[in-house]
């Protein structure tokens, strides 16, 4: 049966690429910002899939069952949420390591109470941490990050074709490793702020001890947030080098490992 010249099986499938693409852009960075108007958000979700509707990646595998229950149909969908979702949280790992790296540093220079909406994720962060976030969404950017994550999704049905997701260990596993690798990253990131800090705490330490009529708290506090930015000053060029060469491109293995392994096949 079709209405207007559509099928069933036209508007399931249109309606499962639309869903992958919606999972990937609640989550993924830049496209999942809270300031991203909503509005606008829809329209290119809804341009994209209809951009990978009809290609031959996209249509529903030689003898695959189409859903012709509500609940098939909420299984199906819940299916091609998670790949989109799961794309988004992989890439996003490297700005959550961003994140991290600058509460650590915020809380060496006297921040920790310091916290400012971050609007990525509409959330409480450090005032260092929301900078580090804007220089990585920046970078992000200027080196086409959203067109290879538009990319990504679009070549995820190269191995996990509609309604052919398949979690397994594997991809808890990945994410495990991600995440490990989240926190290095984020220690690798705040590395050089926190050895300059340690040093500037030591030093005011020792005069605390051979100059007691100096007091080390009215000094300390504007001496350590002065040195602390003046390091991250330093290290924003570096910073940026690294993501650009290093960071990112290590977020789109991870990634293009996580759609391997949702479709079944070992990373290689």
């Amino acid at each position: 049966m079709s209405a207007f010249g559509i099928t069933y099986e036209t508007a399931i499938t249109f309606t499962l690429i639309l869903i992958r693409v919606s999972g990937l852009m609640v989550y993924t960075p830049f496209f999942g910002s809270k300031t991203f108007p909503v509005q606008l958000k829809a329209g290119f979700t809804l341009i994209i899939a209809l951009l990978l509707f009809g290609t031959p990646e996209t249509a529903l595998p030689a003898g695959s069952a189409f859903p012709v229950t509500v609940w098939g149909m909420l299984f199906a969908g819940l299916k091609e949420l998670s790949v989109g979702i799961l794309i988004g949280l992989a890439a996003n790992m490297i700005f959550e390591a961003m994140q991290l790296a600058g509460q650590i540093v915020g809380q060496q220079m006297g921040f920790a109470l310091v916290n400012v909406i971050d609007p990525l994720g509409d959330e409480q962060v450090s005032l260092i941490g929301l900078m580090k976030i804007q220089l990585a969404l920046a970078v992000f950017v200027i080196i086409g990050g959203p067109g290879m994550l538009l990319g990504a999704i679009a070549q995820s049905y190269e191995f996990v074709p509609a309604l052919g997701m398949q979690f397994s260990g594997h991809v808890t596993e990945a994410f495990m490793d991600m995440f490990a690798k989240m926190l290095v990253l984020a220690v690798k990131l705040a590395a050089p702020s926190m050895v300059v800090l340690f040093m500037v705490s030591a030093v005011l330490g020792f005069l605390a001890r051979t100059v007691p009529q100096m007091n080390v708290f009215i000094i300390g506090f504007p001496l350590k947030i002065g040195v602390g930015l003046g390091v991250l000053a330093m290290a924003v060029p570096f910073l940026a080098t690294y993501m650009a060469m290093t960071a990112i491109p290590e977020m789109y293995r991870d990634v293009a490992e996580v759609v391997r392994l949702l479709g079944g096949t070992a990373a290689g």
